[in-house]
């Protein structure tokens, strides 16, 4: 008995790595566009997973909502920081630092 909860756990985690790698690709390209049409550059190419927790979608689904951050600048020098929120592989919005005393900008899905 101990060892299909062993074998389930281990499966449960490499889905969830997995599940995890395929929402980083699709928020590092919702970051990319997002900067593109922004004149914004996307530092590194790249987002980091901040964090991750059990959400609900609308229909009260059981969902992974991630948390990504990443760094942009307006004109190559200056760093800003920015967040994509995905629900499951749904876009939630994301919020992006503002230069000065703008306060932030937050854009939801389309």
């Amino acid at each position: 008995m101990l060892d299909w909860i062993l074998i389930g756990a281990v499966v449960g985690l490499a889905w969830l790595g997995l599940d995890t790698l395929v929402a980083r690709d699709r928020a590092r390209a919702i970051g990319a566009r997002i900067c593109r049409q922004q004149n914004l550059q996307l530092l590194d190419q790249t987002v980091a997973l901040h964090r991750m927790w059990p959400s609900r979608d609308g229909r009260g689904n059981l969902k992974i909502e991630r948390e990504f951050r990443f760094e942009f600048s307006s004109d190559g020098t200056n760093r800003y920081g920015g967040q994509i929120q995905l629900l499951g592989k749904t876009f939630t919005r994301a919020i992006l630092e503002r230069e000065g005393e703008e306060g932030q900008l937050i854009i939801g899905p389309r």
